[in-house]
Parts: structure tokens; C-alpha cells; sequence
């Protein structure tokens, strides 16, 4: 190569750099940034969409339900463009969940640009005392796992989504057991916390998950999970041993409740306690006066799986899920 080509090479470059820019969000840039982040493609020409404007209006409503820092947000800009946005909304329990948008196929040079964008958000929101960071994709949706994989993610599994019709009646599980049940309090939060982290022991739903968080932490995760109710958290005791947990959250938006967490301590697995756990949960959710019941299973949880079946819960969504941990876990 010639002096003369690597002139224009290193031009060329250094043109490149200069296009392109990554960078917090400034205030007046938020709504354009959620416009790429919401809209399906993140690129195309419906930016400006009424269906985009409308997905932007009803996050923005959200963020200031649930006080979300819209400025935690990482841009990539290009000819004075925002072509790629990343933000992270950060949840109790030192966890947060990581969104990006779909970077531009036409433009290959973005990728690597996303890449270091998405690195960034992950370093600043780790080094803000946020262990744990997670992001839901759609299964099929390789683009943005492709930059979440470079990003140091990993995936842990697929999500299934279920759910039931409250109003369906459930036979009372044919189930001869001592079993009583004891609802949330203060009072009896580290019981609940002590059962909660046994069921975690073995346990066929996301078992990456034990130990890479404080079970303080774990719990708060469990309470910002929909609208908390003491009356919704229950503890099963077998003989009176506690051994099982169920938590149920409200989500008042969709009109139905959600089973955030239902668990039971290794010695007692295998004798049925399951559908007495998961009949308590179909008469919380009737109780309440809610339209369905929804819930999330590792696919990888044959055992699980099977049981909601029984009990006419039906699948209506699928999300893989990718974690980034602290490098100190």
C-alpha cells in the first residue's frame, strides 16, 4: 500500500470516529431516544409514528408512576442522529433491567458502536451499587441477543408465560396432609426470608440464580414484583414444619395477579404439597376478584410445567432471559 492509500485509509477512519458518537442522553433528546428504543425496528422511518408517539406517551406515564431516571440513558449518535439507545431501569433488591433497541441491518459498522454503548450503561449501573442486571428478549430476536452475548450477558434460560382464568373453579387437591398457612408480617419476615432461601436449594427454576444475590435482597426483588400485599404472601407449614412459600402479587393495570414465587424446601418435594401450594393460588387469585392469574416457568422445569397444566394454565408468551453479574460474583 502506498503512502498515498494510507492517508486515505487513516482519513477514512478517523471520519468514521467522528460520525459516530456514544454518549449520555441529554433532556431534550429523551423522547427521540425512547422513539428508537420502543419503535420495532429502532431504525425505520415510523419514528414518528401516532402507534411510536403512543408507545413513548404511555412509557413516559410509567417512568413517572414508578419514578424511572429517564437520563440513564446511553445514545449512539450518527450525522446528528440518535441510531441506537440502550437505558436501564434499575429495581429493588440491586437489581435493574437493561433495554436496548435494534440497531440498523443496513449499517454494519453500528454493531460494534451498540456493542460499547451497551458496555457502558452495564459499567455505569454496576458501579451504582446493581449486582444483578437482566434482559428479556424474544426468543427469536438474534439481533439484540448477538449484542447482549458481546456484552459479557450470558444466557440464563427461556421464560414460559402462562396463565388462567381466575374465575374457573379447582377441585380441592384428594390431599390428606397437616398443612396450615401464615400470612406476611414484619414480624415474621425472617421466617419467610429463612424459607424462602431453603426452596431456592435444588430448585429447577433458574437454579443459577442461589447465590448470586443476599436473600434480603431477594425478598425486596419479590415485594417490587406488582403492587405488594401482605395478604397475598403465604407460608405453608406440613406437620408444623414450614416448608413452602407462595407469593402473589396485584398487577391493578392488567386486572390480574401474578405469581411471582412459589417454592418448597427440599425434604418435603415429591408428596403433593405443590397443588396445595398452587390450589391457594387459583383461590387468592378468584378471592381477590382479579380476571386471571399469570405466572413465568423455566421451560427447562418439566416437573413445574406438568403441574400448571393440571391446573389449566395455558402458555401465551415466551422471553429468553440474559444476566450480566457483577465481576465480583
Amino acid at each position: 500500500m502506498g503512502k498515498t492509500e494510507k492517508i486515505d485509509e487513516v482519513a477514512r477512519e478517523i471520519s468514521t470516529e467522528i460520525m459516530y458518537q456514544i454518549r449520555s442522553v441529554k433532556t431534550e433528546e429523551v423522547n427521540d431516544a425512547l422513539a428508537v428504543l420502543l419503535a420495532p425496528d429502532g431504525f425505520s422511518g415510523g419514528l414518528g409514528s401516532c402507534e411510536v408517539k403512543a408507545k413513548v406517551k404511555a412509557f413516559r406515564d410509567i417512568a413517572l408512576k414508578e419514578k424511572y431516571d429517564l437520563s440513564r440513558h446511553i445514545v449512539v449518535i450518527h450525522d446528528d442522529k440518535i441510531v441506537f439507545s440502550c437505558l436501564v431501569v434499575p429495581n429493588e433488591g440491586r437489581t435493574a433491567f437493561v433495554y436496548s433497541s435494534v440497531p440498523n441491518p443496513a449499517d454494519p459498522q453500528l454493531d460494534k458502536y451498540a456493542v460499547e454503548a451497551l458496555r457502558q450503561l452495564c459499567r455505569l449501573t454496576i458501579s451504582s451499587n446493581n449486582n444483578l442486571l437482566e434482559a428479556l428478549l424474544d426468543t427469536e430476536d438474534t439481533v439484540r441477543k448477538k449484542i447482549f452475548l458481546h456484552c459479557d450477558f450470558k444466557k440464563l434460560t427461556d421464560l414460559i408465560y402462562l396463565s388462567r382464568v381466575s374465575s374457573i373453579p379447582v377441585q380441592q387437591p384428594n390431599i390428606n396432609k397437616d398443612v396450615s398457612w401464615l400470612n406476611y408480617d414484619q414480624k415474621n419476615h425472617n421466617l419467610f426470608k429463612n424459607v424462602i432461601c431453603q426452596t431456592y436449594h435444588d430448585s429447577l427454576d433458574c437454579p443459577e440464580l442461589e447465590n448470586l444475590r443476599d436473600m434480603e435482597d431477594v425478598v425486596q426483588s419479590h415485594k417490587a414484583a406488582g403492587a405488594f400485599d401482605p395478604r397475598w404472601w403465604k407460608l405453608m407449614s406440613h406437620n408444623g414444619e414450614p416448608c413452602g412459600v407462595l407469593l402473589l402479587s396485584l398487577l391493578p393495570d392488567s386486572n390480574s395477579m401474578e405469581l411471582v414465587y412459589m417454592g418448597l424446601t427440599p425434604a418435603v418435594r415429591g408428596k403433593g404439597l405443590g397443588q396445595l401450594l398452587l390450589h391457594e393460588a387459583t383461590e387468592c387469585s378468584r378471592q381477590s376478584g382479579v380476571s386471571c392469574l399469570m405466572l413465568a416457568v423455566d421451560c427447562r422445569n418439566h416437573f413445574a410445567r406438568k403441574l400448571y397444566e393440571q391446573f389449566d394454565f395455558t402458555e401465551f408468551l415466551r422471553r429468553t432471559v440474559l444476566l450480566y453479574t457483577s465481576p465480583t460474583k
